[in-house]
This record gives structure tokens, sequence and C-alpha cells, in this order.
């Protein structure tokens, strides 16, 4: 890895998110080996993939597919279509009191990754696979937690600094701040739709004629969230969860 500059974020969102026990970096095919091993596993992983399998999602097939996959997620973060994420936790029981990328890079030892997260792809409506149209930019929001971290609040986390980096510095074409976003998930992953529905307020519906679109099956639910949602009530929820998180596994590892 560079030790000077990490993988360019197009959005404008900070390339290093850092958080109370866990530290967001660029999905890259730069990564360290053993980094790219755990996202290969991840991805390869059949009960990690159960819900998205069941809703067409392939298995990762090789290790050279992974890095494939990494050489698309850098590529889309570099030109601000997206902004995908790798979740890391200390190697150590505590997290170090100062962050940075030079500090990552030189040391990724130091590093567990856990999980992913981000905006794998932007899009301009629930249904459309336009990227942005004249009315608002809009983003999308997913997440998978390594089974063998799942349980200690990750997600809460993850997707706290995820979403409030999106809402505070993601700008499409420099200028125009995101207005909405939302979440999408197989209806067979009631863990996720419970998550959306305590965290976000909010009921799903069905996604049919745009997964179709795209090349999944099955049956998908989505869920809306405005940026009025966020700042009312959202944020604060989810802040909440993530120190109760905090207080009950504070170290990850």
């Amino acid at each position: 890895m560079d030790l000077n500059s990490p993988p360019a974020m197009g959005l404008g969102v900070p390339a290093v998110l850092v958080g109370r026990r866990i530290v967001l970096v660029p999905q890259s095919p730069q990564l360290p080996d053993a980094w790219i091993d755990f996202y290969f596993a991840l991805k390869s992983d059949p009960v990690a993939m159960h819900h998205l399998a069941a809703g067409g999602v392939p298995l990762m097939a090789s290790r050279q597919a992974a890095i494939a996959d990494l050489e698309d997620r850098a590529a889309v973060n570099a030109a601000g279509e997206a902004g995908n994420y790798l979740i890391l936790a200390p190697t150590a029981s505590d997290m170090p009191a100062v962050v940075t990328w030079a500090s990552i890079a030189s040391d990724s030892a130091a590093w567990t990754p856990v999980g992913v997260v981000g905006q794998p792809r932007w899009i301009a409506s629930p249904d459309t696979a336009v990227f942005h149209d004249a009315v608002t930019p809009r983003a999308e929001m997913g997440l998978m937690v390594s089974p063998h971290f799942q349980g200690r609040g990750i997600a809460h986390e993850a997707l706290f600094l995820a979403i409030s980096a999106t809402f505070d510095h993601a700008k499409f074409n420099g200028t125009e701040p995101v207005v909405s976003m939302w979440f999408r998930t197989t209806k067979c992953n009631t863990a996720m739709r419970g998550w959306c529905e305590r965290i976000l307020g909010v009921a799903g519906e069905r996604w049919v004629e745009g997964a179709a679109r795209v090349g999944l099956t099955g049956e998908w639910v989505q869920y809306a969230m405005t940026r009025a949602d966020w700042e009312s009530a959202v944020k604060d929820r989810l802040q909440d969860k993530v120190t109760a998180a905090v207080l009950k596994h504070s170290h990850i590892l």
C-alpha cells in the first residue's frame, strides 16, 4: 500500500473513517494480501452470502475474481460513483490514540478485516439503473459483516460512519449533496430487515422490477431514508445503538 496517500474517493468522502472500535478504509486491489484473502473468503462463504445468494448473487469463484472485483470497486470509488469501504478492527485490544492512513498502511498486521460497508453503486431511483437524474442524487448503502464477528454491534458502528460520511461530505459532480438513501436486502434476511425497521423507522417495500433488470432473482425488499429522516431521528437512534454496543463489547476481537 502507498504510505503517502490512500486510494482515491471521488465523491469527496474521507478515505479513512475512524470510529470508536473500527476504521473504514477504501476497497482496493492494492490492499495487503491477508485483507484480500479475507475479502475473497467473505464473498465465497455460503454462510456469509446466504441471504444474497437467495436473491441471485453468486458466490465469488476465485481469489482472482476477488481482485478483479476490488479493481472495479476502486475504479468507481475514484470516479465518484460509489464509496466502498473495508471494515478493520485493531488486532490488539485497544484502538490507537491516533489513526491515519500512514499508520494503517505501515503496519497492516495491526488491523484485522471484519466486513465491508458503503455504497456499492449509486443509482437515481429505486427502480432505475441510472446513476443520477435531474431531481436528486441518491445513494444505496450496503453492509456485510463476517459471521465470525457478528453480534458485537459492528453493523451499527460501520453504518453510522458510512451514512454520516455520505450525508456530510458526498457530492455528485462535486456540488450536489445526497438527499436520500436506501437499503436493499432479500426477504429472508430478517436480521437486516429488522435493523431497517427499528433504526430507520419505516416499513419496507417490494423491489421487483429493478432487481430483475440487474439480473437478481428471489424476493427483495428496500427501505428508504431521507436526509431529513437522518437528521431528525435516525442519526441519534443509531448513535445510541453504537454507544450501547461499545459498552457491551469494548473490544471486537
